[in-house]
């Protein structure tokens, strides 16, 4: 509705009759794919993190490669993500 307001050659009367409504069903239309892209990126790299700390959690203390290896691991997806 901002956006509409500032670019519209009328400030008084140019904006329609309902220029928060006509906003949010623009964001509805156009933008909504883009959000739930958003959110799905979002819950894949949380799942990630979930699963490296579960295996953080339950590596075997006696096999220590495996035990060093899941920590490189975490350690490099905690910087990163």
């Amino acid at each position: 509705a901002v956006s509409q307001w500032y670019f519209a050659r009328d400030k008084d009367g140019g904006l329609g009759p309902s220029p928060i409504l006509a906003s949010a069903k623009r964001v509805l239309f156009y933008h909504l794919g883009s959000v739930c892209f958003g959110s799905l990126i979002v819950a894949i790299i949380k799942y990630i993190r979930y699963m490296m700390n579960f295996l953080k959690r339950y590596a075997d203390p006696e096999n220590k490669c495996y035990g060093k290896l899941v920590k490189v691991i975490w350690c490099c997806i905690d910087c990163c993500l």
